[in-house]
């Protein structure tokens, strides 16, 4: 898709953004779009990585070449979002491009997400960063002469980018002042509940401290981060300065994470920032809907009009694309 593709403007009904989301969620369009991602489904394998202290988690490698052991001179590792899987949309969408373009992927399920909660006795929680820096470990030993490159949304992104180098120095939900945001969509009041669990929960408290390490990895030689969550605006600035990987940060000009993004952009030197166009928040990078979704949570299922998320996709991992190309 051509980097000018958001200037599309669709003729006569389909300006409808509500009408657009209706149309994917049916067939043929639905089905369209899990056709896109069939080479990259049919050439899966699953993997059940060992990430240490007993931790498994589970991810997919679609190797560009069949037949052989080597693999590709590049391997992207693509990370969901909060609530997301490796058969996301915007997983399987970015990763049947590069898939394409001879890249091998592996898409990886954080603890908890897609049909894995078997696998660990624990329950998930964002900062469970070590376990991923495991999984990410286990693959390059899988593949040692191979060039790495990462990608990530919204929690996928924050964790993408402490893979980079950066720090955690506070909780972005921690913040003493009342009108900043106390937490998640999913948890809005995070923030009054910190004090009570770090007097009481010594595996919280473990993990509170465990928040400033450094899980840097230098193998990795991009970055893509799409609309990465507001906790970036707790990582020290002083790691983000340190981090010398390129670095592309997307996120549309609507989405609530915007002012971390941009936050994030002004302290990380190695990255470029892209704005996607008024009207495009946060969920822009979901599937599209089906009409029991739209009405469940409209917020999550129905974009502003004019939106077409594969438009959107599509853009977004052109530009991924053209920066792994590029290093």
């Amino acid at each position: 898709m051509a980097a000018d593709a958001l200037s599309y403007q669709p003729r006569g009904l389909l300006r409808n953004g509500h009408l657009q989301t209706v149309l994917a969620s049916v067939w043929p369009f639905s089905w369209l779009i899990r056709l896109r991602a069939a080479r990259l489904r049919s050439r899966s394998q699953e993997l059940l990585l060992d990430c240490g202290d007993g931790v498994r988690l589970q991810a997919f490698l679609s190797r560009a070449a069949q037949g052989g052991d080597t693999g590709s001179e590049r391997l992207a590792i693509l990370l969901h979002g909060w609530e997301g899987s490796a058969e996301a949309t915007y997983v399987l969408s970015l990763g049947s491009l590069l898939l394409a373009r001879g890249f091998d992927v592996v898409r990886l399920n954080l603890r908890d997400h897609g049909a894995t909660h078997h696998l660990n006795r624990e329950i998930f929680h964002s900062c469970r960063l070590s376990e991923v820096v495991g999984a990410t470990r286990a693959i390059a030993q899988r593949f040692p002469q191979a060039r790495l490159y990462l990608a990530g949304f919204s929690l996928g992104g924050c964790t993408a980018a402490a893979l980079l180098g950066a720090i955690s120095a506070s909780s972005r939900f921690s913040s003493a002042d009342r009108d900043a945001a106390r937490g998640p969509r999913e948890f809005p009041d995070l923030a009054d509940h910190l004090p009570g669990l770090l007097d009481n929960s010594a595996i919280f408290r473990a993990s509170w401290a465990r928040m400033s390490d450094s899980y840097r990895d230098e193998r990795f030689k991009a970055a893509l981060l799409l609309a990465p969550g507001r906790s970036v605006q707790g990582f020290s600035e002083q790691s983000l300065a340190a981090i010398k990987t390129p670095t592309r940060i997307i996120v549309g000009e609507s989405d609530f994470v915007a002012p971390g993004a941009i936050w994030l952009h002004e302290r990380l030197r190695t990255s470029t920032l892209e704005l996607l166009p008024q009207g495009t928040g946060h969920y822009v990078f979901l599937p599209e809907a089906t009409s029991a979704g739209r009405l469940a949570d409209p917020v999550c299922c129905i974009d502003a009009p004019g939106i077409d998320r594969r438009t959107v996709h599509g853009h977004a991992f052109t530009s991924a694309l053209g920066l792994f190309l590029s290093v």
